[in-house]
């Protein structure tokens, strides 16, 4: 199995690929996906002794910063050995093609809870006997050239890292669902194109502080909105299910400070879905898709023959599944997703029943909403398993308004 390494907060983490070999894809193949999405060529230089982020077998994240505003991740392959033209045309381009394939995607690259691909760059691989000159032509058959693909960088690194070893640590039950609704509006953006991600886990999920300029969910439909002078006044306010407060409105009237039973505390950070380099676009229904196998997240049915795209469909909303139940139970320790298998262990792999577990602790107001979320996404019989993210992530999202200390023991 091919993975791609990544360098985020010095983490070791690995990019599951398909079980079945990828295409060859050369340079030019390469450039010509670029092209055709409209990415930038990008006139800066990756350099070896840039901070390194996060690594795994055969690629690697680092960090560049340009100003004191900017600050670029850089992804590049890792070959076994020394630079192979074999290995990066069947293994190493063909997933950054698919990548950049992806995250061009007219609906994908600008959308706020997925994160963006800035553009390529390149780095130069000389013969070992060969100065880089440009008077001089590079013997292709010694040295070559690798894409370099340009994100933003996440401050907070991946989820994982965020939960174990960062400000995650102190976050409530509120702040876990907005970073778990916040990944269902990626995965459904990509399942309405036609998209499955494929191996949806901590790892492939960045943290960002959630500024005013980069606000993941922009407001749109004002044209209800009221303005008021102080706390005195009476508005009226519309009622909108299920996102209005349950005690907020009575006859129609609130007060500008509300009920104590909402919870007005902005989430501080924000999700995005990230690693693309496995992901499918799809064209019909028949299509079959061979779907990477990254423990414990993958979903009970998975084999090494294809998948139709309802079926991988379906996959994906397990995988997520198993993420936001890690997420809701996650402890602070270093081993924490070995802490996860061996209670997925000692459940019999029945994720759902340890989500009925998990959930014994948390306030019944969002007990049965979450545990309907997760009968939607954990259940082992794959017809009755929920496909539509933008369901489930209004599913989560009726749980962020309501107050709740979250603390779940021996989860």
């Amino acid at each position: 199995m091919s993975t791609f390494q990544y360098t985020r907060s010095g983490s070791e983490i690995e990019s599951a690929g398909p079980q079945t070999p990828l295409d060859r894809c050369d340079i030019l193949a390469f450039l010509g996906v670029a092209q055709s999405r409209g990415i930038d060529l990008l006139p800066i230089h990756w350099e070896p002794t840039l901070d390194c982020l996060g690594q795994s077998r055969t690629a690697e994240i680092r960090e560049a910063s340009f100003s004191r505003q900017t600050s670029f991740a850089f992804k590049r392959g890792k070959f076994g050995n020394a630079y192979d033209l074999m290995e990066l045309e069947t293994r190493l381009l063909p997933s950054l093609a698919a990548e950049v394939a992806v995250l061009g995607h007219p609906s994908i690259w600008d959308y706020p809870s997925i994160a963006r691909l800035e553009g390529i760059c390149w780095e130069v691989y000389p013969p070992d006997d060969q100065v880089l000159s440009r008077e001089e032509t590079i013997n292709s058959g010694k040295g070559g050239i690798m894409p370099i693909l340009v994100f933003e960088k996440a401050k907070h690194g991946d989820l994982y890292q965020f939960m174990t070893h960062g400000p995650g640590q102190e976050l409530g039950l509120n702040d876990r669902l907005w970073l778990c609704t916040e990944v269902a509006s990626a995965i459904a953006i990509m399942h309405i194109n036609k998209i499955i991600h494929g191996d949806i886990k901590p790892q492939n999920i960045l943290v960002f502080d959630k500024g005013l300029v980069e606000h993941p969910a922009k407001a749109k439909s004002l044209g209800i909105g009221t303005g008021y002078a102080d706390s005195t006044d009476v508005l009226e306010i519309p009622k909108s299910e299920p996102w209005y407060g349950p005690d907020d409105i009575i006859d129609g009237d609130a007060n500008p400070q509300n009920s104590s039973l909402v919870d007005h505390k902005s989430p501080r950070y924000t999700a995005k879905a990230t690693d693309f380099g496995y992901s499918t676009q799809y064209t019909g229904v028949t299509d079959l898709i061979n779907m990477p196998r990254s423990d414990p997240w993958y979903a009970p049915e998975w084999h090494h023959r294809g998948f139709t795209p309802a079926q991988a469909t379906k996959m994906d909303s397990y995988s997520f599944g198993m993420v936001v139940l890690w997420l809701l139970s996650c402890s602070t320790e270093d081993d924490s997703v070995r802490r996860f298998q061996s209670d997925l262990n000692l459940a019999s792999n029945d994720a759902l029943s340890l989500a009925y577990r998990i959930l014994e602790h948390v306030q019944p107001a969002q007990r049965l909403k979450l545990q309907l979320f997760f009968e939607k996404t954990l259940t082992n019989n794959v017809p009755d398993r929920c496909s539509d993210f933008l369901h489930l992530r209004d599913i989560l999202g009726s749980q962020l308004y309501i107050v709740n200390q979250f603390h779940c023991e021996g989860g």
